[in-house]
């Protein structure tokens, strides 16, 4: 391996679900609450960066395909996409979002980057007749040259009905 690469380690990415709050005129058609569970976190996996520039790492939400660009080099590891599902009453429209972009912290030292998310689902979802719909989501991670360590971060996804 070349000297000169800084090693980038990009663990599972923890996240927190949340449930909002049902409008009242909602509660009196919802006999189940909304619940939002994480089936698998996602996980961008290890890269080193060749110290001449930035870049990129992205996974694809529908393939769980992954591009490394830039001055960022893909040194193996695992990598996957997440996967969540929402419960609650069956055939219930279900308005889901993700947040555009969080900030992400490296375990050690102040270092933080920005991460970007997306969703193989529309905006709005109708749950089967089972109360359920289950969706894969993933994201791109950008560093600039001068950022290496190991990111973490968390961000809720949201549903509330329709």
């Amino acid at each position: 391996m070349n000297t000169g690469l800084k090693s980038l380690a990009f663990p599972a990415l923890l996240l927190i679900a949340v449930g909002v709050a049902l409008p009242q005129a909602a509660w009196a058609q919802a006999a189940r609450p909304l619940r939002v569970e994480i089936d698998s976190e996602i996980d961008f996996g290890t890269a080193a960066a060749d110290g001449r520039s930035g870049g990129s790492i992205e996974i694809d939400p529908v393939t769980g395909a992954r591009r490394v660009t830039g001055g960022l080099v893909s040194v193996g590891g695992n990598y996957f996409s997440g996967r969540a599902r929402i419960t609650g009453t069956p055939f219930a429209r279900v308005r889901v979002a993700l947040p555009q972009s969080i900030k992400m912290n490296a375990k050690r030292g102040t270092k933080a980057v920005t991460a970007s998310f997306s969703a193989n689902i529309p905006p709005v979802i109708t749950l089967d007749s089972n109360g359920a719909a289950s969706f894969a989501f993933a994201g791109r991670f950008s560093v600039n040259v001068a950022e290496n360590g190991e990111f973490q971060g968390r961000f809720a996804i949201t549903a509330d009905y329709e």
